[in-house]
């Protein structure tokens, strides 16, 4: 998914001054809503020569206008009157919010928006480097000059297994990223939730629980044994992302 957006004519030029942008009045946000890695950034850079762009990723930290940087990438020499992208690998959290900072050359960080765009600025010769929180000045009227490309987090957290001895069931619990599809399947094994078969179903990010049961044979092993293993597979499609799949082992027990 896409972050941010870029200048289609970027003018102007702002050096030694941290930007991050809070809200837009139309278009993507720069604002991530989804826990997971951005993979890219672009600038579209105007004509100037010289010209270098860090991107930031920022963190609210406290009232009322206090921010930390918890990614960030550059400075990077950009070339003049093209799109410039560049590849990353920055873990982000939903609530985080894309910033630009240029420490030189006639940079075009942030352009003309709307009167009901708002972003937060503070001057600094360095800039803030990463884990540093500063407070910024809140303003209307401009929009950071920045896209990226977010791939949301598609791997769930494995927690307990809670055995039902009497029934020959399982609980498995597990936390879930972002909001997505989950499902689990598995040979002999149904994954179920409201008494479902097979779970498929909407969710939100945080705790979720599949009953585990046995069919056919392994139903017939554990009734006459008393225990059996299950392999199931976990898939996990968040709401804006691509599916991935988990491999689990269950061990059922029956008294």
């Amino acid at each position: 998914m896409t972050l941010g957006q870029l200048a289609a004519t970027p003018s102007g030029s702002t050096t030694g001054t941290d930007f991050a942008q809070l809200s837009v009045s139309s278009g993507t946000s720069y604002q991530v809503a989804e826990a997971g890695t951005i993979v890219s950034w672009s600038h579209n850079a105007g004509s100037g020569a010289s010209q270098k762009l860090t991107m930031k990723v920022l963190r609210k930290t406290r009232d009322p206008n206090f921010y930390t940087v918890v990614g960030l990438d550059g400075p990077r020499d950009l070339t003049a009157s093209l799109v410039n992208t560049f590849s990353v690998s920055l873990p982000v959290q939903p609530g985080d919010v894309l910033g630009a900072f240029a420490p030189s050359g006639a940079v075009s960080p942030v352009v003309t928006g709307t009167p009901q765009d708002t972003f937060v600025a503070r001057s600094s010769l360095t800039g803030l480097g990463l884990g540093q929180e500063a407070g910024f000045t809140q303003s209307n009227g401009g929009r950071v000059n920045l896209s990226a490309v977010l791939v949301p987090t598609n791997t769930v957290t494995l927690g307990s297994t809670v055995l039902n001895k009497k029934k020959g069931t399982a609980t498995l619990n597990v936390t879930l990223p972002n909001p997505g599809d989950l499902t689990a399947t598995g040979t002999g094994a149904s994954a179920a939730s409201a008494g479902r078969a097979v779970i498929s179903k909407a969710v939100g990010a945080g705790p979720a629980q599949l009953l585990v049961k046995a069919t056919g044979k392994k139903r017939k092993a554990l009734n006459a044994k008393g225990k059996v293993s299950l392999s199931l597979a976990i898939t996990y499609t968040p709401a804006n992302g691509d599916p991935g799949t988990q491999s689990v082992n269950v061990k059922l027990k029956k008294k």
